[in-house]
């Protein structure tokens, strides 16, 4: 038999600077008093932000987007915004509510949502997204990973778009320079490694391996490419 246990762990990141006003996402928010707004992607799935910026005394807001795919078992479809700024902001208030200082959002569930801050200093706010779709890949609340692919305690890999790819890779986490100990290409559902050895179909040894997911989005739907990363431990 065989048993693996994980460490969670924050799948990936990927910040941008946002400025739908001069439509493109490397640049400062307009200094000008008004609303923007912009999307959050994470995989298949995405959150609209508008952004009313109520008073400005200086030159520029900056508002830092960062998004986060993340594990989860929970099947939820909601998403969470982790608020982040400094003291130097005035009020900040979301979906017509105040929110405090490094405050979480929770179960904010996908479509638009209105972050409205008055900033009278020079000073930065930043916007922690988490996106926690279903269907992202993790491990069950027991953190064993059975790799039988009988639905019991499997690794889930993503639910993705038609004609996306997923890459799931596992290495020998003390030799990640050798050659991958198994390399599976699946499109969504999920998927699991049945303890074996690429090519020579032997019984891998006991011991921690590095499973590497990526997934590659349509580039006519404009995707990033995103990726997870979990360290297991196999036991025989």
């Amino acid at each position: 038999a065989v048993m693996i246990t994980a460490n969670r762990s924050v799948i990936t990141s990927v910040s941008h600077w946002v400025n739908q006003a001069i439509g493109n996402d490397t640049a400062y928010i307009a200094t000008a008093a008004g609303m923007r707004t912009f999307t959050v992607q994470a995989g298949a799935y995405s959150i609209n932000l508008h952004i009313a910026v109520v008073a400005e005394e200086h030159p520029r807001t900056w508002v830092q987007i960062t998004e986060i795919i993340q594990p989860t078992c929970a099947g939820s479809n909601d998403a969470e915004l982790v608020i982040n700024y400094p003291a130097t902001m005035q009020a900040l208030t979301v979906n017509g509510s105040l929110v405090a200082i490094n405050d979480t959002i929770k179960s904010l569930a996908q479509g638009n949502s209105v972050l409205v801050f008055t900033d009278n200093r020079l000073c930065d706010l930043t916007i922690t997204q988490e996106i926690k779709p279903s269907g992202n890949p993790c491990f069950s609340s027991s953190d064993f990973f059975s790799p039988n692919a009988d639905g019991l305690n499997d690794l889930w890999m993503p639910k993705v778009p038609t004609g996306s790819q997923v890459i799931f890779t596992v290495f020998s986490y003390r030799n990640l320079n050798m050659q991958p100990i198994a390399k599976r290409k699946i499109t969504e559902g999920t998927d699991s490694w049945n303890g074996t050895e690429l090519n020579t179909g032997t019984d891998a040894p006991a011991g921690y391996y590095l499973i590497i997911g990526t997934i590659n989005y349509p580039t006519a739907l404009n995707w990033q490419v995103a990726s997870f990363r979990e360290i297991v431990k196999l036991v025989r």
